[in-house]
């Protein structure tokens, strides 16, 4: 699945739920969702939407990201960068 125009990111407490609510809102069928071990991509022609768990910590090329959420429930997103 290619999605070629707009996207968003959504961080969700449940990534399952979230699948089953967006592929029915917007009428997809299965061929229109990928699911991967830690994430799911629902995707149109023209529109894709990722969704990743809120509390996981990544790697973005050489550097540690950390998606995580704050005392007020904020969701925020730190990034270590390897020293030179």
């Amino acid at each position: 699945m290619t999605a070629s125009g707009a996207g968003a990111v959504l961080y969700a407490k449940n990534v399952t739920v979230l699948r089953r609510f967006y592929q029915s809102l917007l009428k997809l069928n299965e061929e229109s969702v990928h699911v991967a071990a830690d994430h799911i991509a629902i995707g149109t022609p023209t529109f894709q939407l990722v969704v990743w768990p809120v509390e996981r910590q990544w790697n973005f090329g050489d550097h540690l990201v950390c998606d995580a959420r704050d005392p007020e429930g904020n969701v925020i997103q730190l990034c270590e960068v390897p020293r030179s």
